[in-house]
């Protein structure tokens, strides 16, 4: 064996077993324990965390985080990694913050000459634009660890009203138009909810019932707009042509929609009660582009709020 093929067989193996003798590794690898001092001092000069234990149960031991072996790309495959991790960059809050920035360094740096040259072309070229945003998630982190190990969580939440505290099991998290999202059961609601991550104010683990182990979890494929809080409510909405070309842009109406020939159309979908607060607000912003026909509480509270509104500035007097 090469010893270039030895190094990259001796990462994987001190990755897989963390801890180990040179015995072990000798055995294993078929050669002198001389040899495998000398391949270890050299994974230790790339960067392998090791830690050497004396006495009658000592050995070697990896620290912390793993280390990958070399790996292949193409300069079209190198590209395109590049880009993935630089299309985070305008998130104000990353999950792994730090350790993206450190990656793309590490790739970039690693580079060819005319690949990075062609990166730093398309860099003036191509762009992942998200809407700038300020607010901050301290807990995005957390949440997705929760989420990743199946694990309730308590969490005081700045909600439209008031300031809650909730248990919630995170399905995982996910970002839209430059915010960060989580997907939860609520054990307060009752059903499963979505949270802004900037608003959730701490978090702490909860206890409570056995974390659910990841493989007989559902998988998590971004948000659901299905109702699951009680018998839900049949939404129909008109829309003008204006009405329509909005709403096949967004995630929670575009599914629902038939358009007529002149362009404009209808959306019919079903809805939680609970989203009723949330669905005046989001009406509203259509104005006369969406005319609700059903359910008759979500008229009702479009009416009333149109009402408010209306008097708001008719007391204004300008």
């Amino acid at each position: 064996m090469h010893k270039a093929q030895r190094l990259i067989q001796l990462m994987l193996i001190v990755n897989e077993k963390r801890r180990f003798t040179i015995r072990e590794l000798s055995e294993e690898l078929g050669v002198s324990r001389r040899t495998i001092m000398r391949d270890l001092g050299e994974l230790e000069e790339l960067g392998v965390p090791l830690y050497s234990e004396v006495g009658a149960a000592g050995g070697y031991r990896v620290l912390n985080d793993k280390m990958l072996p070399p790996i292949h790309f193409t300069d079209s495959e190198a590209t395109a990694l590049f880009f993935a991790g630089q299309s985070l960059q305008r998130y104000s809050e990353l999950p792994f913050e730090a350790e993206t920035a450190s990656a793309l360094r590490k790739f970039y740096a690693r580079l060819p000459g005319d690949v990075r040259r062609r990166i730093d072309r398309l860099k003036r070229r191509l762009t992942f634009w998200v809407p700038p945003r300020e607010v901050k998630a301290p807990h995005l982190r957390g949440l997705l660890e929760a989420a990743l190990d199946r694990a309730v969580v308590e969490i005081e939440y700045d909600g439209a009203v008031e300031r809650t505290v909730r248990r919630i099991r995170p399905d995982g998290v996910y970002a839209m138009n430059g915010l960060w999202y989580v997907q939860a059961y609520c054990d307060r609601s009752g059903g499963r909810r979505v949270f802004r991550a900037d608003r959730v104010l701490s978090l702490s683990p909860a206890g409570g019932e056995p974390p659910e182990r990841e493989e007989d979890a559902e998988p998590f494929e971004g948000p659901s707009f299905e109702p699951d809080d009680g018998q839900p409510l049949t939404l129909v909405v008109e829309l003008t042509r204006a009405g329509m070309r909005r709403a096949s842009a967004d995630p929670w109406l575009s599914e629902g929609l038939m358009e007529r020939p002149d362009g404009s159309g209808e959306a019919h979908r079903a809805i939680p009660p609970s989203y009723l607060p949330w669905a005046t607000s989001f009406f509203l912003g259509y104005g006369p582009d969406a005319r609700v026909v059903e359910p008759l509480e979500l008229r009702r509270s479009l009416r009333e709020a149109s009402e408010r509104v209306a008097r708001m500035y008719e007391q204004d007097g300008r």
